[in-house]
């Protein structure tokens, strides 16, 4: 069953409560988490989501940069999980700190939306990896299983391309592509030789095609498809 915790969408975590897929081999205990995230009601849906899919689980949660460097000093963490848009400061220069004061140490990087640029930059971070806000418990649960393997790198899990979905036409790819860079509808209009109206309207038929209703939505479902 699919449920969204806290009070605002724009911050729930999609979970899906469920057994472990293999109990032969279960992940290793107690587990510590690091949460850095300033958003109280994100915040409180992901620790709910890491107690009930890693029972046994510790997860420490802190709001700026400065309360994560005393919670590193004072303890070890198995993995850390950082909200890329802090607003106590840069998240790249704090990775760049860890990098340099605890190269042992595992972060992924916290996601709103898939930009192409911003996934760039994480991956020549010292991150490992970088997860969407909207994960669901199994994303979660590979992520940590990882760990526990030592693997090299994590990446975003990208569903299969699902064969009923319909195409985008040429036109709807260049749209998407704006998208994507995150720039404002007049920009993807100039840059596309287009006016307002038919923005709206390759919009409205993307949307349809992909079932969503927003352009964060569209561009996520996109690149989960592996179209861009």
């Amino acid at each position: 069953m699919m449920t969204a915790l806290g009070d605002s969408a724009r911050y729930a975590v999609r979970v899906t409560v469920m057994p472990f897929k293999d109990e032969d081999t279960p992940m290793k205990t107690p587990l510590r988490f690091l949460l850095i995230e300033d958003q109280p009601f994100y915040a409180d849906g992901f620790r709910a989501a890491i107690k009930r899919r890693i029972p046994g689980s510790h997860i420490v949660q802190v709001a700026s940069g400065g309360e994560a460097r005393s919670a590193l000093k004072s303890c070890r963490f198995d993995l850390v999980f950082v909200d890329i848009q802090l607003r106590s400061g840069s998240v790249f220069a704090l990775l760049d700190e860890f990098q340099r004061s605890q190269p042992q140490l595992s972060v992924v990087v916290l996601l709103e939306r898939l930009d192409a640029l911003l996934l760039e930059r994480v991956r020549n971070s010292f991150a490992r990896g970088a997860l969407l806000k909207n994960c669901t418990e199994d994303e979660i649960d590979t992520i940590c299983r990882r760990i526990t393997d030592n693997a090299a790198t994590l990446d975003l899990p990208r569903p299969a391309p699902m064969a009923d979905v319909e195409m985008l036409t040429a036109r709807e790819v260049d749209v998407l592509e704006k998208l994507v860079e995150g720039i404002d509808n007049s920009q993807i209009c100039q840059a596309c030789g287009i006016s307002g109206s038919t923005l709206r309207t390759h919009l409205r038929r993307m949307f349809r095609k992909l079932e969503v209703t927003n352009r964060t939505a569209c561009v996520v479902k996109a690149m989960r498809l592996g179209w861009v």
